[in-house]
C-alpha cells in the first residue's frame, strides 16, 4: 500500500523490504559456518563443524544463523526485541526467509517462549512475532504450544558470556 522505507536509514526500500539499496548491500550475510553451533569458520575446511563442537558436541544437530551480528542489524534488532519495533521484526523475518530458503526444513518451528512476567512486561513474544511470517513465507508448521518457559530467568541481555551459558544451564 504505502512505498517501502529502509529502517535504518530513511531511503526508499527495494525488492519488497524495507531496506535500502545500499543497507541491503552492505547486510554481514552470514559467512560459512559450523552447522552445529552457526559460528563462523576461521578456515573453511569443507568440514562444516568446527573444533570445539567436535570436541564437545552441542545437544542440536544442526543451527543456522542468516547475518552476523553487524550493521545495520545491530540497530534494528534491539528496536524491535526492546523497544517494540514490529516493522523491524518483520524484515528479519524476511531477511530469514531469504537466507533459508535453500536448507532443508524441519517439521516445525518451535520459538522459545517468555516467561509470563517478561511478556506482561514487554507486551509481545519477540520468538514467536519472528516464528510466524517465517513459518509462513518457508511453509514449516509453526508450533508454539509446545514449550513453556517455567522459570523467570535474568535477561540474557545482561549477562557476559559465561554468565549466559550457565544462565541456560540452570
Amino acid at each position: 500500500m504505502f512505498p517501502s522505507v529502509c529502517l535504518a536509514c530513511g531511503e526508499p526500500g527495494v525488492d519488497g523490504l524495507d531496506l535500502c539499496a545500499d543497507c541491503l548491500a552492505a547486510l554481514p550475510w552470514q559467512p560459512p559456518s559450523c552447522i552445529r553451533c552457526a559460528l563462523p569458520l576461521r578456515i573453511p575446511t569443507g568440514d562444516d563443524t568446527c573444533a570445539a563442537c567436535m570436541l564437545d558436541p552441542p545437544p542440536l544437530a544442526a543451527t543456522r544463523a542468516a547475518c552476523l551480528y553487524d550493521a545495520p542489524l545491530d540497530r534494528l534488532l534491539p528496536r524491535f526485541k526492546f523497544h517494540g519495533d514490529l516493522a523491524a521484526g518483520r524484515l528479519l523475518s524476511q531477511l530469514m526467509a531469504r537466507a533459508f530458503s535453500g536448507v532443508p526444513r524441519p517439521d516445525a518451528l518451535v520459538p522459545v517462549p517468555l516467561h509470563r512476567a517478561r511478556l506482561r512486561r514487554r507486551g509481545y513474544d519477540q520468538a514467536l512475532e519472528l516464528a510466524r511470517p517465517l513459518a509462513g513465507a518457508l511453509d514449516i508448521a509453526l508450533r508454539p504450544d509446545l514449550l513453556v518457559r517455567q522459570r523467570h530467568t535474568q535477561p540474557q541481555s545482561t549477562l557476559d558470556a559465561a554468565t549466559r551459558r550457565e544462565n541456560l544451564v540452570d
